[in-house]
């Protein structure tokens, strides 16, 4: 009773403590994959068995997840899933002993136990609560290789063996007297056939290595398909007891003794752990914190929801405008910058000033991971933007967002407009009038350099800054 107040106790610890981090990290996370996971293969127990033979059984697991993604490429991951292990053993010919015995008469035997053609089930489901780190890095258009490694705590739900003695035979030894006796059976003495029996396995938590590699696939509203291997490798022994004799005696009814589970009976093996290793398909479900951002320094911030201009591209590539969006025609560009401008220029000094700033300010702000975190070197390179939108408060500013070729075209449009918002939040944390910025998706139709190589499309996950005639 005491042993299961304690096992309830420590697996509602490791619970609370799951989900406190679940809530901390919900709270944190700037994206979040929710999931729900099928995995299948072999799902044993690891053991060396001395003798006889071993067959792994075939198992699995079920569960769902959590993970937070740090960035684009690493996140860490938790959950719940339940897990079933199963592996049958067959013993050779084989004798077991129970000595320094005495019977009624005070005279000292052993018990020798021999026994032919003993098959045995084990069977057990577990309650696993994995940690893994996850990194993910992208392949190909929407597929990316992810490697999870981490760790999982087992917690027994149920475990049972079932046991069958093809044929069994006890013989009591007097080596004082000199003599063997293999009756009679109501001594429990003799032979027995075709004997079944289930026993309940007492197990303490497993502590399990974990490793899964794979392909991501990019599925439409922010859903992902995990196809991967995965490893599972016990690193403690699990059995509460493993030095039990294999023939456990009724001193109140000799002929209906019992047998002990080979997993606890000493002689059989050394350690049991769990083992399994197979296929894992994980559906994951993204979810970003609405109007919510982070800077890769850790700062966060939240997109005004003013309602501004936007511009996006639809499906055929074309722009589609609501409310009164400026004109990628009207913009200023350095070598022909308007006379409106330039009159207000007091000196040609100011004017060759002016456009060197303007200049600098359409040059692409590159250097995106596959989100839309902001580092701080791209934040350096728009104080030109703030500089020169400071100085003459009648420009006005188009953002446009872009994206390399992975992902679908729908999520590289959702993609170069968090790009664009996350700019245009930047703009106005240093003092910009959000009316005079507008954004627009270009998602992955306008690439600066071919999408050949992981170096040019860093290149293009961009955004572009330009300046709007008054």
């Amino acid at each position: 009773m005491m042993k299961t107040f304690v096992m309830v106790r420590e697996t509602s610890k490791i619970i609370l403590l799951v989900a406190f981090i679940m809530n901390y990290t919900l709270l944190k996370a700037q994206t979040n994959e929710f999931s729900v996971h099928a995995a299948g293969g072999f799902s044993t127990f690891g053991y060396d068995l001395l003798q006889g033979k071993k067959t792994d059984g075939f198992g699995g697991n079920l569960g769902l997840g959590y993970t937070y993604l740090f960035n684009s490429t690493w996140g860490l991951g938790t959950g719940l899933e339940i897990g079933y292990y199963n592996t049958r053993l067959k013993l050779d010919a084989t004798t077991s002993i129970i000595p320094d015995l005495t019977n009624d008469y005070g005279y000292g035997y052993y018990l020798q136990t021999t026994l032919n053609e003993y098959t045995e089930k084990q069977s057990a489901i577990f309650l696993n609560i994995p940690l893994m780190l996850q990194f993910q890095t992208p392949l190909s258009l929407g597929k990316f290789f992810y490697l999870r490694a981490g760790g999982k705590i087992g917690i027994p739900f149920s475990a049972k063996a079932t046991i069958h003695d093809g044929s069994l035979t006890n013989t009591a030894i007097y080596p004082d007297l000199g003599m063997a006796i293999s009756e009679p059976k109501f001594m429990g003495l003799g032979t027995f056939d075709d004997r079944y029996a289930t026993e309940t396995l007492g197990f303490k938590l497993a502590y399990s290595a974990a490793v899964e590699a794979g392909v991501k696939w990019l599925l439409k509203n922010r859903a992902a398909l995990y196809t991967g291997f995965y490893f599972d490798y016990g690193l403690n022994d699990i059995r509460k007891d493993k030095d039990k004799t294999f023939i456990r005696q009724n001193a109140l009814d000799p002929e209906n003794f019992a047998t002990n589970s080979a997993l606890i009976a000493k002689d059989f093996m050394d350690k049991v752990a769990p083992l399994s290793t197979g296929i894992r398909l994980r559906l994951t479900f993204g979810q970003r914190q609405r109007n919510k951002y982070r800077y890769d320094d850790g700062r966060e911030f939240h997109v005004p929801t003013h309602d501004l201009p936007l511009i996006s591209i639809n499906n055929q590539g074309t722009n589609s405008t609501s409310n009164s969006t400026p004109n990628r025609n009207a913009v200023t560009k350095p070598d022909s910058i308007s006379a409106l401008h330039y009159a207000m220029a007091q000196t040609a000094e100011d004017r060759r000033q002016q456009a060197a700033l303007i200049t600098e300010a359409q040059q692409p702000v590159s250097g995106f991971a596959l989100e839309a975190v902001m580092t701080s070197k791209m934040r350096k390179q728009l104080e030109a933007v703030v500089t020169l939108m400071k100085q003459d408060p009648n420009i006005t500013i188009l953002i446009e967002g872009h994206t390399c070729d992975i992902g679908s075209h729908a999520y590289n449009v959702e993609l170069g407009r968090r790009r664009a918002y996350v700019t245009r939040a930047f703009l106005i944390t240093q003092g910009i009038n959000p009316k005079r910025i507008s954004i627009i998706s270009k998602a992955e139709t306008e690439p600066l350099v071919p999408n050949t190589s992981e170096r040019n499309r860093q290149k293009n996950r961009r955004v572009e800054i330009v300046v709007i005639n008054d």
